[in-house]
């Protein structure tokens, strides 16, 4: 499982990522928010902004997401690398 995202860690600007299970710190399936290579776990994102499904699995898995109405998925990201 393979879901792009964007997510926000503290003291950096919010970034492209992806939620997936193909990462080495994905344990029993469950998984992980990565940007640049490195995973963070669900006390280390301030919050992930994503498609509603994706959005929804996030949040099962203990991360904060935006809402719908909060939700800037995925127009409101073109500008960022």
């Amino acid at each position: 499982m393979k879901h792009p995202i964007v997510a926000a860690i503290p003291r950096y600007p919010p970034q492209r990522g992806v939620l997936t299970t193909e990462h080495s710190s994905s344990n029993y399936g469950q998984a992980v928010v990565v940007i640049r290579g490195k995973a963070y776990g669900t006390t280390e994102v301030l919050w992930v902004d994503a498609d509603k499904e994706t959005r929804e699995k996030a949040n099962r898995l203990g991360y904060t997401t935006l809402s719908d109405a909060d939700s800037r998925w995925p127009n409101g990201y073109e500008a960022m690398e």
